[in-house]
């Protein structure tokens, strides 16, 4: 038997890290993330197995129409960065559909689990916004001290979701697996690039930077994966709050 999660907990943590600085945004792709694991859970039941490969590239392609129609809906003009982002959120989604055990869907349980892990990408957004520019859904508010564009910077994005998605965890009763975070490190270090370095060409100064933090990064989970933490934590949750520190260390080096 498998060992899977409740819910895609990769998706929904690249997601609030990538795109939890605009409320209306965190709301649509929240949307089609639950769309594409339902209809993944769906068409596994319907479809023979011998079609997996057709039944992904099928939800592929409807995740995909439906993240776009989403954001030209709501005149959002999408750059080659928030497709990029998209992508790697979907492929999170199908690889999420194939590690869980098809054996035991719960539509119940999965609904319950993708529903707080959506509210919580929603939160986030709506915090993360107006902390960063004292607005929400693009609705000018009060201004307050502590208001400041520095909460748009990736750190408060991996520290945000590591807090939010361990009490997802802690309500819907999960334990996220330690090889989980990989996966979202990876695109999540690429398109959120934590430094870049001087004197040599641009491309290569974002190469070493990208690189230096997944070292450090692979070389610290080692460590987490034998620490004793309560279990909502474990995985996921700690590994993001320890690369959101990572980057803050990183960007007063």
């Amino acid at each position: 038997m498998k060992e899977s999660q409740k819910y895609p907990i990769e998706a929904f943590t690249l997601a609030m890290i990538l795109f939890s600085t605009n409320m209306k945004v965190a709301m649509l792709l929240g949307i089609t993330i639950v769309f594409a694991d339902v209809l993944l859970c769906v068409l596994c039941q319907m479809v023979p197995k011998k079609y997996t490969r057709a039944m992904y590239l099928i939800t592929a392609v409807l995740y995909s129409a439906a993240s776009f129609w989403a954001l030209v809906v709501a005149y959002i003009d999408p750059d080659w960065w928030t497709l990029m982002g998209m992508v790697c959120i979907g492929a999170l989604v199908i690889k999420h559909q194939y590690d869980r055990d098809m054996d035991e869907i719960d539509y119940d349980r999965i609904l319950f689990a993708d529903a707080f892990a959506y509210a919580g990408l929603v939160f986030l957004g709506a915090v993360r916004e107006y902390m960063s520019s004292a607005t929400v859904m693009e609705f000018d508010l009060s201004t307050l001290p502590f208001v400041s564009g520095s909460y748009a910077k990736p750190m408060f994005g991996f520290i945000g979701a590591g807090l939010i998605l361990a009490l997802v965890n802690l309500i819907v009763a999960e334990v996220s697996l330690s090889r989980d975070a990989l996966w979202v490190a990876i695109p999540a270090v690429v398109l959120q690039v934590p430094f870049v370095w001087k004197n040599v060409s641009q491309v290569l100064g974002t190469v070493i930077g990208i690189a230096t933090m997944l070292v450090v990064f692979i070389f610290f989970r080692k460590k987490l994966i034998f620490s004793v933490t309560p279990k909502n934590i474990t995985g996921i949750p700690l590994e993001m709050l320890t690369l959101g520190m990572m980057y803050m260390i990183f960007s007063i080096l």
